[in-house]
């Protein structure tokens, strides 16, 4: 966390004080001598998805992992496990347990250790409730109701758990501002960051273009060919889903490449998604296959994919930023 002196505003990590001034550092989240980079994981909504993301990858490896050792000690007749009360519980219990290691996590170190978990125990329970209506085994209403609240319970539980055992920095006590021993050194404020200035990259947006419109429109034939090796699809309304996520998968693929390693992914993800949009649009009618409706809502899908995919893109593969040696000075950003 990026802790800042509040005379000569110099930001260090894992500091408490000063070595220059000797002042108590304060936390600051966003200041101007700070990293350009938005610090996202340690923000709340960061914290908080990082925890659900960990909560729900231990259920579903867990329950992978169990699926391939009864395979592997039983046989196909253990296959089914998930299809009995006895599978019901131990899902249950992984689900428990991913939530108590999430809400530690995002709990940790944090004064709000309850709240960040609580928040973190809904969303997943939530997220468990739309995975409980494929379960083969019927459930009691009230129960698929309360699991949220559960899950809620659990994650606040688990959220103050990791803020007292990774506890949080100590309030500041005492004066703020000292006297420093030497002339504070000037600062030059750094403008605010723009998402959409700055050139567009022409061929990563035809890269990215190609392979969003290549996954969109190939994304039936996968879903076909998923159905004919085993795939289980039940419902029409299920096809249509899993469809949409395969769209979308690809959108969000073209515009994130895009913006990779740029400093204006939003604007290059744009650019990806009016192409995208366009494109599609013009197959489709051409092939005289889709409603006026359905080419509307792909073409709004696309361009919100493409703007989301391309600030990912950035966050995720930042720009690379080169030195220059100064005589006398240093090694200094460019």
């Amino acid at each position: 966390m990026a802790m800042v002196c509040p005379q000569c505003g110099s930001a260090y990590d894992q500091r408490l004080q000063c070595p220059n001034c000797e002042a108590r550092l304060l936390f600051k989240q966003s200041s101007a001598t700070s990293s350009p980079t938005l610090r996202w994981r340690q923000t709340p909504s960061g914290r908080i998805l990082i925890g659900l993301l960990l909560a729900q990858g231990v259920y579903w490896g867990l329950r992978h992992l169990c699926t391939a050792a009864l395979l592997g000690l039983g046989g196909e007749e253990l296959h089914d496990l998930w299809s009995t009360w006895t599978g019901v519980w131990l899902s249950q219990g992984l689900q428990v347990l991913g939530i108590i290691l999430g809400g530690m996590l995002a709990g940790a170190g944090q004064r709000q250790g309850l709240f960040y978990g609580a928040v973190l125990g809904i969303s997943n329970g939530l997220l468990c409730l739309l995975i409980q209506q494929e379960s083969p085994v019927p459930i009691p209403l009230i129960a698929l109701y309360a699991l949220p609240l559960i899950h809620t319970g659990l994650g606040g539980l688990s959220g103050s758990l990791g803020s007292w055992i990774w506890k949080p920095l100590p309030p500041l006590v005492g004066p703020v501002h000292a006297q420093p021993r030497r002339q504070p050194r000037p600062t030059v404020p750094q403008p605010q960051r723009d998402y959409f200035a700055g050139p567009l990259h022409w061929v990563r947006v035809l890269i990215g273009s190609v392979i969003a419109v290549t996954g969109t429109l190939c994304a039936e034939m996968v879903l076909n060919m998923a159905i004919t090796n085993g795939g289980r699809i039940k419902t029409e309304g299920q096809a249509q889903l899993v469809l949409g996520e395969l769209m979308a998968l690809a959108m969000l693929a073209g515009s994130a490449l895009a913006g990779a390693t740029t400093s204006n992914g939003c604007k290059q993800g744009l650019a990806v998604g009016v192409t995208t949009a366009v494109l599609l649009s013009g197959i489709r009618l051409g092939m005289n296959t889709h409603s006026i409706d359905i080419l509307l809502l792909t073409a709004i899908s696309a361009i919100i994919l493409g703007v989301v995919g391309g600030g990912f893109g950035t966050q995720l593969l930042p720009p690379v930023v080169g030195t220059v040696r100064r005589p006398g000075v240093g090694i200094d950003p460019v």
